[in-house]
């Protein structure tokens, strides 16, 4: 069933929430803000450059991780592994024992996997990376990434997905009952008219919002923009003064003549055109200019210097990267970047940005894609090509260097080397100086005298 096949009408006892805050403009002294809903969010993206830059490095970064797709060849140890990479840590020693668990319990499919192709090609318009990129990108602007899988129905394929397409989260609402708790019934997609869309058929990843209503507004992300509205604002503000700054300088002050008290208006008006001509654009910055009356000149703004423009947009740009969970120093931070300190940022990107969207993704595709391939499949994400994680493989490497035992094809899948066919790969082997007990010659009992081994003596 295609896409326009699922128009139909508003239930009429669902709610569509609305994710609408009131702001305006400046009004009489009073900061207030632009309209927060998601096509404003979606604005503020495509056009506050600041906001650009951090989300397309979060979005890029997060959809070049891979994600792969694996079989359970072991059914606790897998449920094991899926807790365990749900707590998000990210130390050296957390990273070992995932990877530890994962080789005991997955076990990766081949390419001709339909789940897998699924995957790697999700619909004929979009490669993976430009599918997971929109997909993350979403869900950073607007706090909510929405994917359509139609399902098929008919065939011997009946019930399983073929294709995944981006729901634009702008245009896109979920429908809720009336009454506590709150439980989604379909969800809307506001664009070429209203097409309905049940909830076995799209896919919805939110970040958690605390702000419960009566429409239901919790079942809709909160936007990381929408706690950015004043800093966006000011960041949009910064932009415009520094471009009209460098256009016109602005009204910067006043120019009178002296002794041209009774000038005609028609005079002044040549005058005045002749002066703008002669100072105002970029061509004619810090021009001098020469006149043949007395000329003063009164001034009443200030430069971009003067006002401090420019420390402001940094310290707006750190605001908003905090927001984001990275570092400012990934983006042309000269003052603070150092070699070690940008690797530490590096990392710290992949930790706490773009591996927590990735795994979103993840958890998504497990929890509604993928049972309906079957239930031994399950997708994960792909640490081991990541390089600037590669501290923590070596620290991997060290341990099973330590360990007194070891099964190489363990040690191979840890490192996604691929498992060999050779069955003594299979088997755990005992590292050299290690005997077991019961080969060890026994051990003659010593004589022990009634003195405890004290010399007699004659009584």
């Amino acid at each position: 069933m295609g896409l326009i096949d699922k128009l139909f009408g508003l239930d009429k006892k669902a709610v569509v929430p609305v994710n609408t805050i009131s702001s305006a403009l400046i009004n009489n002294g009073v900061a207030v803000y632009a309209n927060d809903n998601p096509m404003a969010q979606v604005d503020r993206y495509v056009s506050i450059d600041d906001i650009y830059s951090i989300v397309r490095l979060i979005a890029k970064t997060s959809a070049t991780i891979p994600i792969r797709v694996y079989r359970k060849i072991d059914q606790r140890k897998a449920a094991d592994y899926d807790r365990l990479t749900k707590t998000k840590q990210w130390t050296a020693q957390s990273y070992v024992s995932k990877m530890m668990l994962k080789a005991m319990a997955l076990e990766e499919v081949n390419g001709l996997d339909p789940l897998y192709q699924l995957l790697n090609n999700p619909n004929p318009l979009y490669t993976v990376n430009e599918f997971r990129e929109g997909f993350h990108t979403m869900r950073l602007t607007t706090g909510n990434g929405y994917i359509y899988a139609p399902k098929i129905e008919m065939g011997v394929n009946t019930g399983k997905v073929a294709e995944m397409w981006l729901l634009p989260s702008q245009y896109t609402t979920p429908r809720v009952v009336a009454s506590f708790p709150r439980q989604v019934t379909g969800y809307t997609l506001s664009l070429l008219g209203q097409i309905n869309l049940p909830t076995d058929e799209v896919l919805h990843s939110r970040y958690f919002n605390p702000e419960f209503t009566t429409e239901g507004s919790e079942l809709v992300g909160l936007s990381p923009l929408r706690a950015l509205n004043r800093a966006s604002a000011r960041a949009r503000s910064e932009n415009d003064f520094m471009v009209r700054g460098f256009q016109n300088a602005g009204a910067q002050g006043i120019v009178s003549v002296k002794g041209m008290e009774d000038i005609s208006v028609e005079a002044l008006g040549k005058l005045k055109s002749e002066f703008y001509t002669e100072s105002s654009g970029t061509l004619n910055a810090r021009k001098n200019l020469f006149m043949g009356n007395e000329v003063t000149f009164t001034q009443i703004g200030l430069s971009p210097v003067d006002m401090q423009v420019i420390e402001s947009q940094k310290y707006t740009f750190k605001r908003i990267c905090n927001a984001y969970g990275v570092s400012d120093v990934l983006f042309n931070n000269g003052e603070a970047a150092t070699e070690s300190n940008v690797n530490a940022m590096i990392k710290r990107l992949y930790t706490n940005a773009a591996l927590p969207e990735v795994y979103a993704y993840r958890d998504l595709l497990n929890q509604s894609i993928v049972p309906l391939f079957g239930p031994d499949y399950y997708v994960d994400v792909d640490l081991v090509g990541i390089t600037e994680l590669q501290d923590d493989m070596k620290a991997m490497a060290d341990i099973f260097s330590t360990l007194p035992i070891m099964q190489p094809n363990m040690i191979l899948e840890a490192f996604n080397y691929g498992k060999s066919d050779d069955i003594m790969m299979d088997q755990f082997y005992i590292k050299s100086g290690y005997e077991p007990i019961a080969n060890m010659a026994p051990i003659p009992a010593l004589p022990i005298s009634p003195d405890y081994g004290q010399p007699a003596t004659n009584r």
